[in-house]
């Protein structure tokens, strides 16, 4: 049902988070900014007291999700938002750009420098998606940049990132346990800006599943692409839909508007998908439930055009016993997020003997690492500060 003013009837009076949420639809639903534009100038005055805080709130939550330059990229010119409004979302917009220039002109000077060294590599998140998907690198924000590499490689990865400039950031808990219990490490350079490289050699960073999910299906799937005109490889839409709908859940515990807006934004591009090569993966890799929760979130509350009848197909797929011991360790909600990650990778851990090392790992660091962490006084014994760790931790 539609409302005199053109507007649904269920949007007669929009809040703050449905008033971006319509924005973002404005991406493959140009009616969305046309309604928007109606509601802005025949019943925001009316039905909202106070105009003012409704953008002020709104510039916050958008600010809040990393949404100003993609939003002002969608309202531009749209007289939509008051120009004040739009002057602030521009400037974010504008130095987003100078950011992504940069970070991608360093992108492919690393990319050129793991070619060279015969180095396979995946671009991953923002700096693959800002081109290909957002069709302008000013739209979508990014913390870092994220490789994909073969783990084999790793040696050769880390001379060339050193070679370069950066430096590996933090301290590991114990030799070789980032490489054992984790999937990725955090290289750093400064410079105009400082650029932040996450080198990843598995998918997820949660041990379960990198000790059973292979990933031979993402590098025979990987598309070409280019990051600045230097050649690049970057995952297949099909593995890029599962992995950040994974990646969301898992590593994000489901939040983040700008995570969501990403696969939204392939599927729309995208309306011929192969949902069963999806789905039989899915079921392969143990991430059944992460599909269907974001894909039906998607569906309600993005109002992304996925058939009801894909929906259901997926809803019919049952996840293995394992996924089902996995996410119910990560949802257990009284205990804290870190708990509940330590008990899931103990969980994923392929045997005893591995699962005592973590454990051991994790809960008694080395010397070294304690005292670099907690900037523990040298005339301070270091056993006092494990309970102190364990407590800081594991609190809910």
């Amino acid at each position: 049902m539609v409302s005199s003013l053109g507007l649904p009837m269920v949007a007669q009076t929009l809040s703050p988070q449905q008033f971006i949420h319509w924005c973002l639809q404005g991406r493959w639903n140009l009616q969305r900014l046309h309604w928007l534009q109606v509601y802005v100038h025949k019943q925001l005055s009316r039905e909202v007291q106070n105009p003012k805080s409704f953008w002020q709130a709104v510039y916050q939550l958008a600010q809040q999700e990393n949404l100003l330059p993609l939003l002002y990229g969608i309202l531009r010119h749209r007289d939509i938002l008051p120009p004040e409004v739009e002057q602030a979302f521009s400037a974010a917009y504008y130095s987003n750009a100078c950011r992504n220039s940069l970070l991608l002109r360093e992108l492919t000077i690393v990319l050129q420098s793991f070619r060279q060294r015969g180095i396979p590599v995946l671009v991953m998140k923002g700096a693959a998606l800002a081109e290909v998907v957002y069709k302008d690198i000013a739209l979508r924000p990014m913390s870092d940049l994220d490789l994909l590499i073969q783990s084999s490689q790793l040696p050769q990865a880390r001379c060339a990132l050193m070679d370069l400039g950066y430096a590996l950031t933090g301290m590991e808990l114990h030799t070789g346990y980032t490489e054992e219990f984790r999937s990725e490490e955090t290289w750093c350079k400064s410079g105009v800006i400082p650029v932040a490289i996450d080198l990843h050699w598995g998918l997820l960073n949660r041990l379960y599943y990198q000790q059973r999910l292979p990933l031979d299906w993402l590098w025979a799937t990987a598309q070409p692409i280019q990051v600045e005109q230097t050649p690049a490889l970057t995952f297949g839409t099909n593995a890029q839909i599962l992995y950040l709908s994974a990646h969301l859940l898992l590593h994000h515990d489901g939040k983040g508007w700008l995570w969501f807006q990403d696969i939204a934004e392939i599927i729309a591009l995208n309306p011929d998908m192969n949902w069963a090569e999806i789905f039989h993966q899915a079921a392969a890799y143990d991430l059944v439930t992460p599909l269907q929760r974001v894909l039906t979130t998607l569906v309600h509350q993005w109002h992304v055009p996925i058939p009801a009848s894909i929906l259901d197909q997926l809803a019919q797929i049952k996840p293995s016993p394992a996924e089902a011991h996995v996410i119910r360790y990560l949802e257990t909600g009284h205990l804290g997020l870190r708990l509940r990650l330590f008990l899931a990778d103990l969980l994923g851990a392929t045997n005893w003997r591995q699962r005592l090392r973590f454990a051991w790992n994790t809960l008694f660091p080395t010397r070294a690492y304690m005292q670099q962490r907690y900037r523990i006084p040298k005339a301070l014994p270091i056993w006092l500060y494990y309970p102190y760790r364990w407590l800081r931790a594991f609190r809910p």
